[in-house]
């Protein structure tokens, strides 16, 4: 990175999450590389913590790379607190999750982007307002590289963040990896590497199998700006368009227009509140207290949610929501009155999302989908009927379907596990380094389903049957494999398209796997 940003001897260079100062180490090397004198081109850094930035100026005294590193909060810091403009900003900015990113470090950062004509959601991770800010301060020509999490290419909130890189920047490359290159983090990162030039050469997204024999000098082939979610651009080519052209030719809709996509209920203590059938019978809870319930999408095994795989949970794992909403039952003398009064002096009460309710033992939100979507995956998403009028915990998605019809809701729950929405499920779910795919709600419902003509949702409604046979015993290319075959008769796809979705699902799903593989393989001290 330092070799790619940094070409003179005079650049002046900034890092604005100095750490441990690698990046300042690098940057002091390749000023001296091209014949700088590293006391008069001191590169800068930005630290927040104090013992960081005492260890790493030890450090750079002793690998001898003279660098002044400023105590503050990057937020904090102006253009103008400087005597000079950097014509490089490098460096591994923090990545801190929205719910922790809080209170006036927070508000500094959003205040800044702002000033930059950057409005981020109250979603935004520590990551997104540093890039926008770490702009400011370079001069014209400048360039800016990062590493930063994969989160970039398609997670809504970086959408102003991606809209401003390509209007700040001639030239965005954004290069991906195959395999992890920060084992043990759980979060896929990506480079940045953008530049102001004279020719404005728009995005590129660039894949490479690791970050060994890494050359960001060489030019790939640079492609036209998408409007907002880049993520697309990581799946071949062919792949792509041949998803796009389905989509514009009306022959796939989003999931949100057949259907809403919404979290389970969350319990707060799902070992508390949710029993076993052992449980629930030595309790003595009245069946009109009890939700069956899925807690993880493990407990999918099949295409359909059945009757008989509630009898299997009941039997065997905690699957018994209590639903209770009466105020005063602590006060009781049955058991589980005594139970709610153990759970108190457990502390279960005083947890964050039980202490906001009242009573704090009521779990709302609890409701009985059309079907289920998992939250997290590994192969391949878990897509089930609800047969079992079953609920679900915040782990398993719900799905409405706006017209439940008795042929559209099983057609719709077939037609996802078809190449076409399988593929789109890799491009807008978020890939982490264990290799898992995660989808929120909003990202499945841009989700892409086959539009359904009556015939068509016959036929689909009635290979659902087929469909979890294949699913329950292993075989979910088997069951993508009948879907498709219905969809081809039905003129939705032709063979060549088939085969190019094919091929990018298995390449995207083949990446995120490996990146699973060799994830923890080695450590790394640098962790994002």
């Amino acid at each position: 990175m330092a070799s790619w940003a940094i070409r003179s001897h005079r650049d002046q260079i900034l890092d604005p999450s100095a750490g441990e100062a690698v990046f300042l180490i690098a940057a002091s090397e390749r000023l001296h590389a091209l014949g700088g004198d590293a006391t008069l081109e001191r590169p800068v850094g930005v630290e927040i913590d104090p013992t960081a930035r005492r260890r790493a100026l030890d450090l750079l005294e002793h690998e001898g790379c003279p660098c002044d590193i400023r105590l503050s909060d990057f937020f904090a810091v102006r253009r103008d607190d400087f005597a000079r403009q950097f014509d490089v900003v490098i460096g591994n900015p923090p990545y801190v999750r929205y719910h922790r990113f809080r209170g006036e470090a927070r508000q500094r950062a959003l205040d800044v982007t702002r000033s930059s004509g950057v409005r981020l959601t109250g979603l935004a991770s520590s990551w997104a307002p540093f890039v926008v800010h770490s702009s400011n301060f370079l001069a014209p020509g400048g360039r800016l590289a990062l590493v930063l999490p994969a989160e970039l290419l398609h997670v809504d909130y970086a959408g102003p963040v991606r809209e401003f890189l390509i209007r700040r920047f001639a030239s965005v490359t954004v290069v991906t990896f195959e395999r992890s290159i920060f084992p043990g983090a759980m979060i896929d990162a990506v480079l940045l590497l953008a530049e102001d030039s004279p020719v404005r050469r728009g995005l590129e997204v660039r894949t490479l199998t690791d970050a060994s024999n890494l050359d960001l000098a060489n030019e790939g082939s640079f492609v036209a700006s998408p409007a907002s979610r880049w993520s697309r651009l990581r799946a071949p080519s062919k792949g792509a368009d041949a998803l796009d052209k389905i989509r514009t030719t009306g022959q796939a809709v989003p999931l949100s227009e057949v259907a809403s996509v919404d979290i389970g209920c969350v319990t707060g203590a799902n070992n508390f509140f949710i029993l076993t059938g052992e449980e629930a019978k030595h309790l003595k809870v009245p069946a009109r207290l009890l939700q069956p319930i899925i807690s993880r999408p493990a407990q999918l095994t099949g295409a359909i949610a059945r009757r008989s795989d509630l009898k299997q949970l009941f039997n065997h794992e905690r699957s018994l929501l209590i639903r209770l909403a009466k105020p005063g039952l602590e006060e009781g003398k049955s058991l589980l009155s005594a139970y709610l009064r153990r759970g108190r002096r457990l502390g279960i009460s005083q947890r964050y999302k039980c202490q906001v309710r009242d009573p704090w033992y009521s779990v709302p939100g609890i409701h009985v989908p059309h079907a289920f979507l998992s939250y997290m995956s590994y192969r391949v998403p878990r897509i089930a009927l609800n047969r079992a009028k079953l609920s679900s915990t915040n782990l398993v998605h719900q799905l409405i379907f706006h017209k439940p019809h008795r042929r559209l809701a099983p057609a719709y729950v077939a037609s996802l596990y078809s190449s076409l929405s399988l593929l789109s499920f890799e491009l807008e779910g978020r890939s982490y380094g264990g290799g898992v795919l995660k989808l929120e709600t909003r990202e499945a419902e841009r989700v892409l389903v086959p539009g359904l003509t009556v015939r068509l949702a016959d036929s689909l409604s009635t290979i659902l049957e087929e469909i979890d046979a294949a699913v329950r015993s292993g075989q979910s290319d088997r069951a993508s494999d009948v879907v498709d075959q219905c969809l081809v008769q039905a003129g939705v796809l032709d063979s060549p398209a088939l085969a190019e979705l094919r091929a990018a699902r298995a390449a995207l799903q083949e990446r995120r796997s490996l990146r699973g593989r060799t994830a923890g393989k080695w450590q790394s001290t640098t962790l994002l």
